[in-house]
């Protein structure tokens, strides 16, 4: 993870570390309005959506169990001789 630091030079800056600037609206009102810098710090939220990662439902038939108990019923007796 290589990751050049750069140093910034503030010097005569006229926010002087600060992330806000206080201006006034259109009304004359004192806003305090965020820098680029602040903005970049402020969460995105995104709405996430549910992702279903299941394999889809396999139909399994009356035939497909009996098959099953068959071959169990098999093995089972190879196993006991």
């Amino acid at each position: 993870n290589d990751q050049e630091q750069i140093s910034v030079d503030n010097t005569g800056d006229p926010r002087d570390g600060r992330e806000t600037s206080i201006s006034s609206d259109e009304d004359g009102e004192s806003v305090q309005t965020l820098t680029e810098r602040q903005r970049e710090k402020c969460p995105q939220f995104t709405q996430e959506t549910p992702v279903d990662r299941a394999q889809p439902h396999a139909l399994i038939t009356l035939k497909d169990i009996a098959n099953l108990i068959t071959t169990l019923r098999s093995t089972n007796e190879t196993l006991q001789q």
